[in-house]
C-alpha cells in the first residue's frame, strides 16, 4: 500500500504537470487542480480509519495517493511561476522548513491521537488539508490571476513534455540525479530505525532521538541552503553537500559508536539537509515560464522512481550481503549502497556549461 504511491507518482505529475500548463481559468492554472485533488483527499482520510478489510485500506490509500498528486504537481508548479529565480532557492528553504515541521508534529502527534481514539489522526488531518487548502486558494487567487505568466501564453500541446527535454538535455541529468538523491532518502528513512534498534541493539528511544536531533538539524539547513544556492550557485552548493554526506554515511564502516556516529550526524545531517532541500529550485531554474508544470511533474516522476526503487535495492543488498555485516544482522550493507547512489548522483549533474541557464 505504501508502495502504491510510488506508483501513482510514475503516472499522474507527468500527466497533470503538463495539463496544468495549458489550462485556463478565472482562477489561473494551478488552482482548480488543488480545488479538486483537496476533496478527493480528505474523503480518502475520512474513511480509511473505518475500512473493514486490507483490499477496502489499499483502495481508500490509491484514492488519497491520486488527490494528493492531482493537487500537489500543479502547486509545486506554482514556485517557478511566481517566485523570481534569484529567490528560488530560498523559497524551496522556506517550504523544506514548514514540511518538516509538519512531518515532526504527524508523527509526534498521530501516536497520542491514535491512543484517544483510532479515527481522530485521520479526521483532524482531513480538517486541517479541507481549512488549509481554502485558506490558500483564497489567498493565492490575487496572485495567480493577476501575476502568472501562462494566461497570456498560447496553448501547449502534451509534446512539449518530451521537447523540454531535448531543448533542456541538462534536465534531464538533474532528473536522474534527483531519482538517485530519492533513492537515498527513502532507503534511509525506511532502514536507519531497523539499523539502531535491530542491527545496533539500542532501544526505539535512542532511534527516536536520533530522529529528532537529525530533524531539528534539517530545519536549520534548509534556510541556510536556500540563501547558499542563490548567493554561491546551486550546483556548486549540492555537489559539495553530497560528497560531505555520502562520506559521512561511510562512518558505520569505521565505528558503530553511538556517541561518534551522532557526532557525526551534526556534519552529516546538515549536509544532507542542504542538499535535499535545492533540488527542485535547479529544476525551476531551467524551465520556460510557460513549462513549469510540466517541470514540476517530471521532477514528481523522477522522485516517484527513486522512492520506489531505493527501499527494495536497498533491502536485497542487506540480505545478500547480511553474511559479511553479522555484528549488525546485515544492515550495515546499508551504508555503502546510499553512500554509493550520492557519490553516482554527483556525477550525474550537470557541468559547468549549465550555467548559461541563470546561472546555476
Amino acid at each position: 500500500m505504501v508502495a502504491g504511491e510510488g506508483l501513482l507518482a510514475l503516472a499522474l505529475p507527468i500527466w497533470l504537470g503538463p495539463w496544468s500548463d495549458r489550462t485556463r481559468t478565472r482562477l489561473g492554472p494551478r488552482l482548480p487542480f488543488v480545488l479538486a485533488g483537496a476533496p478527493i483527499a480528505v474523503v480518502a482520510l475520512v474513511a480509511l480509519p473505518f475500512a473493514d478489510s486490507v483490499l477496502a485500506y489499499a483502495a481508500f490509500a490509491l484514492v488519497f495517493y491520486s488527490g494528493f498528486y492531482l493537487y500537489y504537481s500543479p502547486y509545486r508548479a506554482l514556485f517557478p511561476d511566481l517566485v523570481p529565480p534569484e529567490r528560488l532557492g530560498r523559497s524551496q528553504g522556506v517550504q523544506t522548513v514548514f514540511r518538516e515541521i509538519g512531518l515532526g508534529l504527524a508523527l509526534v502527534g498521530s501516536p497520542l491521537l491514535l491512543a484517544v481514539w483510532r479515527p481522530l489522526p485521520f479526521l483532524i488531518c482531513a480538517a486541517t488539508l479541507a481549512a488549509v487548502t481554502v485558506v490558500f486558494v483564497r489567498r493565492m487567487r490575487a496572485y495567480v490571476t493577476t501575476e502568472a505568466p501562462q494566461h497570456d501564453l498560447p496553448r501547449l500541446e502534451p509534446p512539449t513534455l518530451w521537447a523540454l527535454l531535448r531543448e533542456r538535455p541538462e534536465m534531464i541529468r538533474i532528473l536522474v540525479a534527483n531519482a538517485l538523491w530519492e533513492f537515498s532518502m527513502t532507503a534511509l528513512r525506511t532502514f536507519v530505525v531497523l539499523f539502531i534498534v535491530v542491527g545496533l541493539g539500542h532501544s526505539p528511544e535512542t532511534a527516536s532521538g536520533l530522529m529528532a536531533v537529525i530533524a531539528v538539524i534539517t530545519l536549520v539547513a534548509a534556510p541556510v541552503a536556500g540563501n547558499l544556492g542563490d548567493r554561491l550557485g546551486m550546483l556548486r552548493v549540492i555537489r559539495v553537500s553530497l560528497f560531505v554526506f555520502g562520506v559521512g554515511l561511510l562512518l558505520p564502516l569505521i565505528t558503530l559508536s553511538i556517541p561518534v556516529l551522532l557526532a557525526a550526524t551534526l556534519v552529516v545531517g546538515f549536509a544532507g539537509g542542504v542538499a535535499m532541500t535545492l533540488p527542485f529550485a535547479l529544476v525551476a531554474k531551467l524551465l520556460p515560464r510557460r513549462s513549469s508544470g510540466a517541470g514540476a511533474g517530471l521532477f514528481d516522476f523522477s522522485r516517484g522512481l527513486g522512492g520506489l526503487l531505493g527501499p527494495v535495492l536497498t533491502g536485497v543488498a542487506i540480505d545478500v550481503l547480511r553474511p559479511h555485516f553479522r555484528e549488525t544482522s546485515g544492515y550495515t550493507a546499508m551504508w555503502p549502497v546510499i553512500a554509493g547512489v550520492l557519490f553516482l548522483s554527483i556525477l550525474c549533474l550537470p557541468s559547468a556549461a549549465a550555467q548559461r541557464f541563470d546561472n546555476l
